[in-house]
C-alpha cells in the first residue's frame, strides 16, 4: 500500500512515490529540519513484522552508510515511525543505467568515462572490506550531470525475491560456500557454482557490464536461466562490433580480462581497473602515445620499479622504468605516465607532498620514528635513490613547499615559518607569530618567484615583509576562514580559498596592490585552488583532482578536465597537496587507506575476540561497560567522523557526521553518560544518547581523561612545535591551569583514579618518555619510562601504570599505595605489532585489569596516503600541444 502525500515519517514529509522493489518502495520526501529534498525507502508493511526481514534492512542500510563517495549513493538517515521502517538517502536526478542502455550501446568515450566512475566506487567500498554482489545495470545511477552512482550495496547479501521482470536473483540470507548469490546474466562463475566470492566476484560484474555498454547487447545470454548460467561457466562473450579489429585493442584486452573465468586471472582490485581505463582514456583523449621514446643509458637515470601493469597488454607497468635526462627534463612527446611512490604513517596534518621545480626531488609528510613528535616529520625522495630518506631534525613540518634553488624547503609549523636545507638539515627561522595559538594558526604559505612570501594566517591571508604580515584580507560576515595562498605567475596577484558559514567553499583571486577580491569560477565544494606554473587551476572534488585554464581576465577558459582520482583532500580547511615542476612531474597524496581491528587481549597478548568491523579506526577511547567511542577517517577529505561501537547489542552507529569540521579524540566521562571531544577548533561535551552539544571551550584542545569526579578534564593544546599540558575546569573557566609546558612535545595525559596525579609522555629531546606530575600542580615531575614510553594508562586503583615502550612493547610499573614516588622499574607484558605514535590511541585497559583492548592495523604493511605521480600531465589538457 502506497504512503499518501503529507505522510509525516518523523522529520520527513512525504512528498510522492518515486518507485518500488523487492526491498521496499521509494518516496521523494521533504526533510524539515534542513529544508532539502531526500529519497526515502520504506519497508512495505508485510514484511515490517519479520524481524529478519527488518534485520536486512538494517544491514542494507549500514553496509551504504559505511561508504563515503561521489559513485556510491549516499545515505542521510534511517528511522522508525509507528512501525514503519525507513533509510533516508539522497534524491538523485536521471535515470538507472538500464534505462540509458535502452538506447542502444554508448559512444566509446561515454563508456570508458561511466566505467571509470563505477569502477572508483567499487574500489572504494572494496577498500572497506564490503562487497557488492549484484552490480547490474539496475543498480547503477546516471545522474543528470553524467555522474554514476552504485546503488543497493548490501542488498545482494539478503534480498531474496525477484529482481526485476525476467530477471532472476538467487539468493540465500548469508554468505557461507554454497549460497549462490546474484543476479543471472551478471554473476560470476564463482557465485554460480556457489563458491566464496571476493572484490573480484564484483570485477566480473563489471565486465559483463562494460560489455553491455559498449555493445548494447549482454555478455551473457540463454533462453533459459540455466542456459545463461551454463554460458557464463563456459562460454567466452563474442566480440564486441565497436571493439573489433585494431580500433581498440586495449579496450577489448580489459574487458576480456575483466571476465576470465578464473578470479586470480582477473584485475585484482577494481583501482587497477580504473587506473587501466584511465590510461585507456588518456591514450585516446589527448596527442600522448602509448609509450614514451627510450634514451641512451648514457642519458638516463632511473626511478626503481614503481608501479604494477595497468592493463594486460597495454602498459606492462605503466612506468616501472622512467627514463629523465641529465637535467630532469622530460620529452614533450612522451606519454602521459602515471605511478604511486609509497608514503609513510602520518598523522592528520602531515599528509603533504612538495615537488622541487626541476621534478628531481620529491618531499612529503610523514612519521620519522626517531621523531620527538612522531608525527609532523618530513621525508626526501631524490630521482637518483632508491628509497625515501627521513629529515630526523625535524618534527613540525606541517607543509612545505620548494624553494627556487630546489634545496631548501620553506616550511609551516604550528606559527612559525622555517627554511630547511634537504642536504644539511640547516634551519633558518623566516617568522614565528605569538604562542597563543587558539586563533593563530598557518594555514597555508606560498612562495612568489621573486621570493616574496604570502601566508594563510589569523584566517586571513597576508603578506611577509621585513619579518612582519601585513594583513591583505580578512573573512567576511559570511566566511569563517581565508587560507591556501598562491602566487599567480605574474606575481602580481594571489589566489586563495574561503570557508563559508554553510561549510562551503569559494575561490577568490586579489591583486597585491589595489583592487579588490573576485570570486573566480570554480565549484564551491572544493579543496584548493592550486596553481600550476603555467597558471592552470588545479582543484579537488569528492576526491577527484581537476584542472581548468582560465582567461587573463580569469573567465573560464573551456571545460575543467579530470586529472585524477584518489585525491586526499581535507574538506574541513579546503586544503589538498599538490605540486607540479617545469618539467611536467605533478604530485599529489591520496587518502589514506590503513584500516585497523579493535581486538581485546589478556595480559600475555594473547587474543580473545574482536570488537567492531574493520576500518580506518583513529582515536578512541573506552567505557567501564566496554562501549567504544571512536573517530573514524573518511575517505578523500583526511578529517574524521564520531562513531560508537557498543559491542553488547552489536551495534555501531555515527555519532557526529564529517561535515567540514574534523573530529578527534573522543573521551567518555567517568559515568560513561557523556562524551568529550574536539570538532575543529572547538572542545565540546555530548550526552551519549543525544541532546545539546556543549562548547566547553572555543579554542583548539584535545581531550584525554576526566577526572574521577567529573569536574577536571585533561587536554593538549598546541603550541610552537609540539604541545602543552592544560587542566581545564568544567565548573570555571578561570581556573584553567598549565600542568606541562617548555617541552617539544606533551601528550596523553591521564588523570590517575585518586586524582592525585597525572601521566603523560613528553620529549625533552628525540625520544619521548612516560612522566607522572602531581595534581594540583606543584613542579615535581617523576620520570616513569627509563628508556622511552608513550601512552600511559592507569589499571582502575592506581597501583599499576601501563604503557608502551618505543618498540611496541606493553609495560607496567608498579604503583604501590598508588604512590608514583614509590615507582618500581617498568617490566614488559607482551609484545605488539603496533607502531608507536604520540598522537594516535592504540591501547587501552578494562575496568578489571585483566585485558586489554588493541586497535591493531589490519595490514602491516600498509602505507599510509601513497604519493602519487603523473608525468607530462599537460597532455591531458584539451590545449596541450597548441
Amino acid at each position: 500500500m502506497s504512503i499518501p502525500s503529507g505522510t509525516r515519517l518523523g522529520p520527513y514529509t512525504i512528498v510522492s512515490s518515486i518507485g518500488a522493489g523487492g526491498m521496499g518502495e521509494v518516496y521523494k520526501a521533504r526533510d524539515t529540519r534542513l529544508q532539502r529534498d531526500v529519497a526515502i525507502k520504506v519497508v512495505p508493511k508485510a514484511i515490517a513484522g519479520d524481524a529478519a526481514a527488518l534485520a536486512r534492512f538494517e544491514r542494507e542500510a549500514q553496509a551504504v552508510a559505511a561508504l563515503s563517495h561521489p559513485n556510491i549513493l549516499a545515505i542521510h538517515d534511517v528511522g522508525h515511525d509507528a512501525g514503519t521502517a525507513f533509510a533516508v538517502m539522497e534524491l538523485l536526478s536521471g535515470k538507472t543505467l538500464r534505462e540509458v542502455l535502452a538506447g542502444g550501446p554508448l559512444p566509446i568515450r561515454k563508456a570508458l568515462d561511466y566505467g571509470r566512475q563505477i569502477a572508483d566506487g567499487l574500489a572504494a567500498a572494496h577498500d572497506r572490506g564490503i562487497t557488492h554482489r549484484d552490480v547490474k545495470p539496475e543498480n547503477i545511477f546516471i545522474t543528470a550531470e553524467g555522474r554514476a552512482k552504485l546503488l543497493d550495496f548490501g542488498l545482494a547479501r539478503v534480498q531474496a525475491e525477484v529482481a526485476s521482470a525476467g530477471e532472476t536473483m538467487l539468493a540465500r540470507g548469508d554468505t557461507t560456500p554454497g549460497t549462490i548469490l546474484g543476479t543471472i546474466g551478471y554473476m560470476a562463475p564463482e557465485q554460480v557454482r556457489g563458491l566464496a566470492v571476493d572484490a573480484r566476484t564484483d570485477i566480473f560484474a563489471f565486465g559483463a557490464v562494460l560489455y553491455e555498454m559498449l555493445g548494447g547487447t549482454r555478455a551473457f545470454g540463454g533462453s533459459t536461466p540455466a542456459d545463461t548460467l551454463s554460458a557464463i561457466l563456459n562460454v567466452d562473450p563474442p566480440d564486441v562490433p565497436a571493439l573489433s579489429g585494431s580500433a581498440n585493442p586495449g579496450l577489448d584486452r580489459i574487458v576480456r580480462r575483466a571476465l576470465e573465468k578464473e578470479p586470480a586471472q582477473r584485475f585484482q582490485s577494481a583501482r587497477d581497473l580504473s587506473f587501466a581505463l584511465e590510461a585507456i582514456g588518456t591514450a585516446s583523449g589527448s596527442t600522448a602515445a602509448v609509450s614514451g621514446p627510450t634514451l641512451a643509458p648514457s642519458r638516463t637515470r632511473l626511478w626503481p620499479r614503481v608501479a604494477a601493469a595497468l592493463a594486460a597488454g597495454i602498459v606492462l607497468g605503466a612506468v616501472a622504468w622512467r627514463a629523465l635526462g641529465p637535467t630532469g627534463a622530460s620529452n614533450a612527446d612522451t606519454a602521459v605516465q602515471r605511478f604511486t611512490l609509497p608514503a609513510t604513517e602520518f598523522q592528520v596534518g602531515a599528509e603533504w607532498v612538495a615537488v622541487s621545480p626541476n621534478g628531481r626531488s620529491l618531499a612529503w609528510g610523514g612519521n620519522v620514528a626517531s621523531s620527538s613528535s612522531q608525527n609532523l616529520g618530513l621525508w626526501i625522495r631524490r630521482l637518483d635513490r632508491t628509497s625515501a630518506e627521513p629529515m630526523r631534525s625535524v618534527n613540525d613540518a606541517r607543509r612545505c613547499v620548494f624553494m627556487h634553488d630546489n634545496t631548501r624547503l620553506l616550511c609551516a609549523g604550528t606559527n612559525q615559518l622555517f627554511t630547511i636545507d634537504i642536504d644539511n638539515g640547516r634551519r633558518t627561522i623566516v617568522w614565528t607569530g605569538t604562542r597563543d595559538t587558539a586563533r593563530f594558526q598557518i594555514r597555508g604559505a606560498a612562495l612568489a618567484s621573486d621570493e616574496r612570501i604570502a601566508i594563510g594566517i589569523n584566517r586571513g591571508i597576508g603578506l611577509l615583509e621585513n619579518g612582519v604580515v601585513r594583513m591583505l584580507a580578512t573573512p567576511d560576515s559570511t566566511e569563517t576562514g581565508l587560507g591556501f595562498p598562491q602566487w599567480t605567475p605574474d606575481g602580481r596577484q594571489l589566489i586563495f580559498n574561503a570557508r563559508m558559514q554553510d561549510g562551503t567553499t569559494s575561490a577568490y583571486v586579489m591583486p597585491i596592490e589595489g583592487g579588490s577580491r573576485k570570486v573566480l569560477s570554480l565549484p564551491q565544494d572544493i579543496a584548493g585552488p592550486n596553481v600550476a606554473l603555467d597558471g592552470t587551476l588545479l582543484y579537488g572534488q569528492s576526491g577527484v583532482l581537476w584542472a581548468q585554464r582560465f582567461t587573463s581576465a580569469w573567465q573560464p577558459d573551456g571545460a575543467p578536465v579530470r586529472l585524477a582520482g584518489d585525491l586526499g583532500m581535507d574538506a574541513s580547511s579546503g586544503f589538498m597537496s599538490v605540486g607540479t615542476s617545469t618539467t611536467g612531474m605533478l604530485v599529489f597524496r591520496s587518502p589514506s587507506s590503513s584500516d585497523s581491528q579493535f581486538e581485546w587481549v589478556d595480559r600475555t597478548g594473547r587474543l580473545e575476540r574482536t570488537v567492531g568491523p574493520q576500518d580506518s579506526w583513529v582515536n578512541f577511547d573506552v567505557a567501564a561497560d566496554g562501549r567504544i567511542a571512536a573517530t573514524r577517517r573518511e575517505p578523500f577529505v583526511n578529517g574524521n567522523a564520531l562513531w560508537f561501537i557498543d559491542p553488547a547489542r552489536q551495534l555501531t552507529t555515527e555519532l557526529g557526521r564529517f561535515e567540514g569540521q574534523s573530529h578527534s579524540d573522543p573521551t567518555f566521562s567517568p559515568d560513561g553518560t557523556h562524551l568529550a571531544f574536539r570538532r575543529g577548533s572547538q572542545l565540546l561535551l555530548r550526552a551519549m544518547q543525544g541532546g545539546t552539544e556543549v562548547v566547553v571551550r572555543d579554542f583548539l584542545a584535545y581531550p584525554d581523561s576526566f577526572s574521577r569526579d567529573g569536574r577536571y578534564l585533561t587536554v593538549g593544546r598546541p603550541v610552537t612545535g609540539g604541545y602543552d599540558g592544560w587542566v581545564i575546569d568544567m565548573n570555571d573557566p578561570t581556573k584553567d591551569v598549565v600542568i606541562v609546558k617548555d617541552m617539544l612535545l606533551v601528550d596523553e595525559l591521564k588523570f590517575s583514579p585518586n586524582g592525585k596525579w597525572i601521566a603523560f609522555h613528553a620529549a625533552q629531546k628525540a625520544t619521548p618518555d612516560v612522566f607522572v606530575t602531581p595534581f594540583p600542580p606543584t613542579g615535581e615531575r617523576l620520570q616513569i619510562s627509563a628508556n622511552g614510553g608513550l601512552q600511559p594508562r592507569w589499571n582502575s586503583d592506581g597501583t599499576e601504570l601501563f604503557f608502551l615502550d618505543t618498540n611496541g612493547q606493553v609495560m607496567s610499573a608498579a604503583m604501590p599505595g598508588g604512590d608514583p614516588r614509590k615507582s618500581a622499574a617498568p617490566q614488559p607484558l607482551f609484545r605488539t605489532t603496533l607502531q608507536p605514535s604520540s598522537a594516535m590511541d592504540q591501547f587501552a585497559v578494562s575496568a578489571d585489569n585483566k585485558h586489554f583492548l588493541i586497535r591493531r592495523a589490519a595490514k602491516t604493511d600498509s602505507n599510509e596516503a601513497p604519493v602519487q605521480v603523473i608525468l607530462n600531465w599537460r597532455a591531458l589538457l584539451p590545449t596541450a600541444g597548441k
